[in-house]
C-alpha cells in the first residue's frame, strides 16, 4: 500500500438484510468469516467489517486499524514503485 493510500471496507447484504442483522453464529457469516479467518489466522477482520459501515456505504480505516488487523503484507511505502520520471 502506498502512502497516502487509503482501505475502506463495509458490510455485506443479502438485498434485505445487513451482515450485522445475522446472529453471529448464523449459516450466512459462514463463507466470508471462513475466508477472513483463512486469509489473516483470525475472523477478527470479517466482525470489524460488517459493524464498520453497512452495505450500501464505505469506512476508511484509519493506519491503526489497518495494522491492529494485519491486513497489509509490507509497510506502507513512501513511494510507488509505479512512478513514471519527470519529463524533463
Amino acid at each position: 500500500m502506498e502512502d497516502g493510500a487509503q482501505l475502506g471496507v463495509h458490510s455485506w447484504s443479502d438485498g434485505t438484510n445487513e451482515a450485522k442483522d445475522f446472529p453471529r453464529d448464523a449459516p450466512e457469516h459462514d463463507a466470508n468469516r471462513t475466508y477472513i479467518e483463512d486469509m489473516l489466522a483470525d475472523d477478527s477482520f470479517y466482525w470489524f467489517t460488517i459493524y464498520a459501515a453497512p452495505a450500501d456505504d464505505i469506512y476508511w480505516m484509519q493506519p491503526d486499524e489497518i495494522a491492529q488487523y494485519g491486513v497489509l503484507t509490507a509497510p506502507v511505502m513512501s513511494e510507488s514503485p509505479y512512478s513514471c520520471p519527470q519529463a524533463g
